[in-house]
């Protein structure tokens, strides 16, 4: 089974700009740490298009647990966290849902 993590954040448009250019330099540290397929997904029919999805897959739970470890001891967490701080209001974290594919 797949799991996908979607991390979703809400913003202006330069806010959002400015987070696909941080996804696209996060992505290859993402993969480092055993993230799959990292894109980032923006509504064009329906949804909310001040929306943005930031999506990894991975090939268990505990692979994704692996993941937020490596991420969080490698200090990355502390960075994006600045950045979203200083960002803030013009783009806001929503929230962060794990899935997993069952077909």
């Amino acid at each position: 089974m797949t799991y996908t993590a979607t991390t979703i954040w809400e913003g202006t448009p330069a806010a959002l700009l400015k987070l696909i250019e941080a996804s696209k330099a996060s992505a290859p540290m993402h993969e480092s740490f055993g993230a799959k397929n990292p894109r980032i997904l923006q509504s064009v029919l329906g949804g909310q298009s001040d929306r943005l999805h930031y999506s990894i897959d991975f090939d268990s739970a505990e692979a994704y647990g692996k993941f937020a470890d490596s991420l969080e001891s490698s200090g990355w967490m502390a960075g994006a966290n600045t950045f979203v701080a200083e960002s803030y209001p013009d783009l806001k974290f929503v929230s962060t849902v794990l899935s997993v594919n069952r077909i």
